[in-house]
């Protein structure tokens, strides 16, 4: 019976310490050791390209990196993730993460995005993240965002108390009965995004910029320190895109801690026209923090999915466990559209012409365009085309200036380009020219016609001329 007595004490010890419990069981996630709230990663792909997805990021899951990155999206999205981490842990606990997204460009400029994120372990311990954010594009090459969030964490206390004596009785552990067992704080995150070249991009964040207290106990200080990433991108050939990241964030310790995080994504196009893509990160940091992450994903028309699995160098390193599994799924729907800063006014089509130099205005709604695209023509790719009729090679250079309400570059995918000919080079296009092959230099009038091409009242001339010719005796006959 003593024996049973004390064994009961000890469990009852334990739950009146579930924060301790807690504590040690977020140590798993990395060697430097953080309090509530410590960051887990969201999404599969985001987990792959880690704190690097703070400029590599173009979806919903922007949200939870770098807000300013929330302008890159172009049309209405709903992602979910789904994580167990560190399955098979030997004491049985079940660590999972949930995530729900969704965002939508705004009518005004700019895309609005709400996040629910949740952790929990067993029945001891939850966290719930809610936020709503928005990123704009304020210049051509410069995006900014902010994210407000509401911050919730609550314990599992058990029901029996023990008192000095050791006797066991029905009740709450004293502390949580003074402070709750939960506990609500808010916090902001704010971000930019920087494009320094076409093929390099700077992403910055700054998480829980007011560090917001979240201990049961206000006069206790346990605050969810700031944490600031850093990230450069680069856009290599054949969809290939590298990364690398510095992080930072103050530890339980008032220690800086730093992660290096390298990352790499490469996409290829099938031939159905769905896509897939390999994706990784190395990380290492303070403390001895190694992590590496291997990835995949796959795009078939709407839907993405996407795969990451961690595994750590240091602390819990594969074989201890079964390993931490990340599962997404992202859906887009809805029209294609692009962000802008302020609302355009709707403009009627340019008419058909050929400015001097041909250089064809485009009256564009979208959010920005790349700053020059090489476009060869081929004439044996074109049906009936007379050989020779048109250039080998076009150079067309396009700025933002030049299209209405531009505010940010697009994807290529977004951008549409009408093709106008002119075989005779005379500024009319040759679906309107009345006079074709007109000799070059010719002064011509708005239908394609030189002075030499048209009769006294301006009418084009025929292009050609049947004579038949009648026998004398025929017209003698009235024929």
């Amino acid at each position: 019976m003593i024996k049973m007595a004390y064994i009961e004490n000890r469990k009852l010890k334990i739950g009146g310490l579930v924060l301790s419990i807690v504590y040690s069981l977020l140590s798993l996630f990395a060697v430097p050791t953080f309090a509530a709230f410590e960051d887990t990663g969201t999404g599969a792909r985001g987990v792959a390209l880690g704190d690097n997805y703070a400029s590599m990021g173009d979806d919903v899951l922007s949200l939870m990196y770098n807000p300013a990155e929330l302008a890159r999206v172009h049309q209405k999205e709903m992602t979910t993730e789904y994580s167990r981490l560190y399955t098979g842990l030997t004491d049985g606990s079940n660590l999972s993460q949930y995530y729900l997204g969704y965002g939508q460009p705004i009518a005004w400029g700019g895309t609005l995005a709400i996040g629910l994120k949740q952790f929990s372990l067993d029945n001891l311990y939850k966290e719930r993240t809610v936020s709503l954010g928005y990123g704009e594009w304020i210049t051509s090459d410069v995006a900014i965002g902010g994210a407000l969030k509401q911050l919730y964490h609550s314990f599992g206390v058990p029901n029996m108390i023990v008192d000095d004596n050791g006797n066991i009785q029905s009740g709450t552990p004293s502390f949580f009965a003074a402070n709750g067992n939960s506990n609500t704080a808010y916090s902001a995150d704010l971000g930019v995004l920087y494009h320094m070249t076409e093929k390099h991009t700077v992403g910055i964040s700054v998480q829980d910029v007011n560090e917001p207290n979240v201990a049961l106990n206000p006069a206790d200080h346990e605050i969810v320190p700031r944490t600031v990433r850093m990230s450069m991108s680069y856009d290599a050939d054949r969809r290939l895109t590298l990364a690398g990241s510095l992080m930072t964030q103050e530890s339980l310790a008032n220690e800086e801690d730093y992660t290096w995080t390298g990352s790499a994504e490469k996409w290829w196009k099938l031939n159905a026209g769905d896509e897939v893509a390999l994706r990784g990160s190395l990380a290492t940091g303070s403390r001895e923090f190694q992590q590496g992450v291997l990835g995949a994903g796959y795009r078939m028309n709407s839907f993405q999915l996407d795969y990451a699995f961690v595994f750590n160098l240091t602390g819990i390193s594969p074989g201890s466990t079964m390993g931490t599994h990340r599962f997404s799924i992202t859906y887009r729907f809805g029209p294609v559209g692009a962000s802008s800063k302020a609302k355009t006014e709707s403009k009627e089509p340019t008419s058909k012409k050929m400015p001097e130099g041909y250089e064809h205005p485009q009256t564009s709604p979208q959010n920005g365009l790349p700053r020059a695209a090489e476009i060869s023509v081929s004439t044996e790719s074109i049906g009936g085309s007379d050989k020779g009729a048109l250039p080998r090679a076009a150079d067309i250079t396009i700025t933002p200036e030049d299209v209405d309400g531009s505010y940010g570059p697009i994807k290529a995918a977004d951008i549409s380009i009408d093709v106008i000919f002119d075989s005779d080079y005379d500024g009319v296009p040759d679906d309107i020219d009345q006079c074709p092959n007109t000799p070059p230099g010719l002064p011509v009038d708005a239908h394609g016609c030189a002075e030499s091409q048209v009769d006294h009242h301006g009418n084009p001339l025929p292009r050609s001329v049947s004579v038949d010719f009648i026998p004398l005796n025929q017209v003698e006959n009235g024929h």
